[in-house]
């Protein structure tokens, strides 16, 4: 009787627990989700896979790691030169998730769910931006603020609302949903048309649906597909979803186009890329590569602290040129690609970016290799200047 009612107890708070997670979402009469209220100062962009907050200009806003102690901004000084704060009109009142935060000069700062927001000083346009994470529409790899960063900035933003059993992951093909162990999640086309699951017997050693809670519920582009074993299956904008059994490490997607008619639950597609980078999987998780496989790296462009410090410590001029291999461009090939540019060098040639950060391959590593790159002329953390281009990262709530 007593294990019964503890049941019936867990039943009854994980109910409540997704009545409040959809209660702070607003739908509007078509059933889907609407943009968050923002103060005057704040902007949204929708994209697929939520709203990115943005100024008057367009400029992203950002959130700080290091912002730990609730209503109080540690970005003072020389750092608020850098991230200015977004500052609050003199009769701002708190709205929804948004609070207000008293700077150490008096002034008012505005804060999303207790973080505190701020500008990137030096972005000089919405679509090019240095300090941007995303540079382009359907880029979210909410990680530090470019390779090797030492400086935790995230941008702001509000993702859309799912399921306690999915999240929102940053892969080699853009956003996309996933389970919460942060597998890819696919849809079968041919299910779109009729917004069942036709996928039974041996289907299902390949793909596995994601199974929904007895007490789980629809709204706005959620709903639950009745399978013939009795069992509930999510669906969003009526197409059920799956894992792919093949897949071995969150992050992948290599059930896409892994039979006629399975996608990847794309969200938002990435942004583009020269023709030559490839995608290959590492202790890392899924990273960059040249055409032959070698794994690319990006250091702080000359001039940035930490690559400086580094050329003073673990590796300096000669090492660099004794062991990393810039990445050039073809003498056809276009500079501006995404989130991919080019600075030209001392000897005329001209190298790739990625973000602003040079783009290097380590010569002494085979194909495939990232660890020795990761660790060769890097040094700490704090002084490193080589970083492999991971993709991998997850959506901030």
């Amino acid at each position: 009787m007593a294990f019964t009612q503890q049941k019936q107890r867990t039943a009854l708070w994980l109910l409540a627990a997704m009545l409040v997670a959809a209660s702070t979402q607003a739908y509007g009469e078509s059933g889907l989700a609407l943009a968050p209220p923002v103060p005057q100062e704040v902007r949204t962009v929708a994209t697929g896979a939520g709203w990115r907050f943005v100024d008057d200009r367009g400029m992203s806003l950002y959130t700080y790691e290091r912002d730990v102690s609730a209503g109080v901004s540690a970005c003072e000084g020389q750092c608020a030169e850098s991230w200015p704060p977004v500052l609050a009109a003199k009769d701002a009142v708190p709205l929804a998730d948004w609070s207000l935060v008293t700077r150490a000069d008096g002034a008012r700062q505005w804060a999303y769910k207790g973080h505190p927001l701020y500008r990137y000083g030096l972005d000089p346009h919405p679509q090019a931006s240095v300090g941007e994470t995303v540079l382009v529409p359907g880029d979210f790899r909410f990680n530090n603020v470019g390779s090797g960063s030492v400086a935790p900035w995230h941008i702001a933003f509000q993702p859309i609302p799912t399921p306690p059993e999915v999240r929102i992951n940053a892969t080699s093909l853009g956003t996309v949903l996933a389970d919460s162990k942060s597998m890819t999640l696919y849809v079968f086309t041919d299910e779109a048309k009729t917004g069942a699951s036709a996928c039974k017997a041996d289907c299902l050693s390949i793909w596995r649906p994601l199974y929904a809670p007895a007490l789980a519920h629809g709204f706005g582009d959620w709903t639950l597909v009745q399978r013939d074993d009795g069992k509930r299956q999510w669906a969003f904008r009526g197409q059920p979803l799956y894992t792919f059994l093949g897949e071995p490490r969150p992050g992948e997607v290599r059930g896409d186009g892994a039979g006629p008619g399975w996608r990847a639950a794309v969200l938002d597609k990435g942004p583009a890329r020269p023709n030559w980078v490839t995608v290959h999987d590492s202790d890392l998780g899924p990273v960059l590569a040249d055409a032959d496989g070698r794994t690319l790296y990006t250091a702080p462009r000359d001039g940035g602290w930490n690559f400086e410090k580094m050329l003073k410590t673990t590796c300096k001029r000669d090492c660099v040129e004794q062991h990393w291999q810039p990445v050039l461009l073809a003498p056809s090939e276009s500079a501006e690609i995404g989130n991919w540019a080019a600075i030209t060098r001392e000897d005329g040639s001209r190298q790739w970016t990625l973000e602003g950060n040079p783009v290097y391959v380590f010569k002494d590593a085979p194909a495939g290799d990232v660890v020795r790159g990761e660790h060769y002329g890097s040094g700490t953390s704090q002084v490193s200047g080589f970083r492999a281009v991971v993709q991998l990262g997850l959506v901030r709530r």
